[in-house]
């Protein structure tokens, strides 16, 4: 049994789709560190931090930490558990808490728009998939198109436009998730 004392341990889900986890504990004698542990089933974990202790304390203590990565992961469903490791190595779990993630079918911004050089933007996928970026000058011509694989969650992407003349511009993403059109200044 380890001199620690774990009297709550929760997240929640914040309105970025970053988790902050919450706990508190007590009579912290010879604590080492804890090692924050996120897995898409309640059996596997990855260690995504940890906190390192400092002494000892009788009393009552307030933690937190904030998990951006969350909403990348491959499930609807992330799991979070702690692991208070004592500084002889001996150690116990908390118990696992569940968060779940919303459904989000997709969303795409731009900036900086205008833009100058280069298009950049990013999607928020709910699921991987390939997406075609087309862009059409104002008059309605096909000036550029790729297909990209983008992962479910965040993707950061960045199309060169020095080859297109200045003034308004649309981006259509398209993908099984995704349909967008987005206008932008070419300068």
């Amino acid at each position: 049994m380890l001199p620690i004392d774990l009297l709550s341990f929760n997240g929640n889900l914040q309105s970025n789709l970053s988790t902050l986890l919450k706990w508190k504990t007590t009579d912290k004698i010879n604590t080492d560190r804890r090692e924050i542990g996120r897995g898409i089933d309640k059996n596997n974990f990855k260690q995504i931090g940890n906190t390192k202790e400092a002494g000892n304390n009788n009393g009552e203590l307030k933690y937190s930490y904030i998990d951006n990565e969350a909403k990348d992961q491959q499930s609807k469903t992330v799991f979070y558990r702690l692991k208070l490791i004592n500084i002889d190595g001996s150690f116990k779990y908390s118990s696992v808490i569940k968060i779940l993630l919303p459904n989000i079918k997709a969303s795409i911004t731009i900036a900086p728009n205008p833009a100058i050089n280069d298009v950049k933007g990013n999607i928020l996928s709910s699921i991987a998939e390939k997406v075609t970026f087309t862009i059409f000058d104002n008059a309605g011509r096909k000036v550029l198109q790729t297909t990209k694989f983008i992962k479910k969650g965040n993707n950061n992407f960045s199309e060169n436009i020095n080859q297109l003349a200045s003034g308004a511009c649309y981006l259509n993403i398209n993908g099984n998730n995704i349909l967008s059109r987005i206008k932008f200044q070419n300068l």
